[in-house]
């Protein structure tokens, strides 16, 4: 398969996020973006469960290392609930190539900042249950990443002229 999704993207993706995780910070540090949610995503659609969620914690664990928390885990916990969750619905979600990335590197977002908060919460680490942390940690900056998994990852497809796949070539058991 030639295309923006294929068995390339996935290491490609995974040192992009981490570039951005440790670069960004020094640039901008006020955005707080899940640069490995395109990996994870891909990782979705072309790895088993247990082989996705092993690079979720690798991810998460990343993350935490460079967290201002002082428990280790949290984020690594939170990136395996959100696939947990997304992981059986990828047959479910979108046939459409243009927009499977972006969408669920959306749903992934937004789900790993809704338990981060979440174990935040219940380690009485932080409270964030607000409306203007909805605003921003379940609207805004899910948005955000799919804009930058789409700017990364499907527009230079579209750019150079590569072939887009189209619904069943996303699945790794056809």
């Amino acid at each position: 398969m030639n295309c923006s999704l294929d068995k390339k993207s996935l290491p490609a993706a995974f040192l992009i996020g981490l570039f951005l995780t440790l670069a960004m910070p020094a640039i901008h540090p006020s955005w707080r973006l899940v640069y490995f949610a395109p990996c994870l995503i891909f990782s979705i659609y072309q790895n088993s469960l247990p082989t996705t969620l092993w690079l979720a914690i690798a991810c998460g664990m990343i993350i935490d290392l460079f967290s201002s928390y002082s428990s280790l885990g949290i984020h690594a916990t939170a990136y395996c609930a959100a696939i947990f969750l997304l992981y059986p619905r990828k047959k479910h979600i979108f046939a459409d190539s243009l927009t499977t990335l972006p969408v669920m590197t959306y749903l992934f977002s937004a789900l790993a900042s809704l338990f981060t908060a979440l174990v935040l919460h219940l380690l009485d680490l932080e409270d964030l249950f607000s409306w203007p942390w909805a605003g921003t940690d379940l609207l805004l900056f899910p948005l955000a990443d799919a804009l930058y998994a789409f700017t990364l990852f499907i527009f230079p497809a579209l750019l150079f002229g590569k072939r887009i796949p189209r619904g069943s070539d996303y699945f790794l058991n056809k």
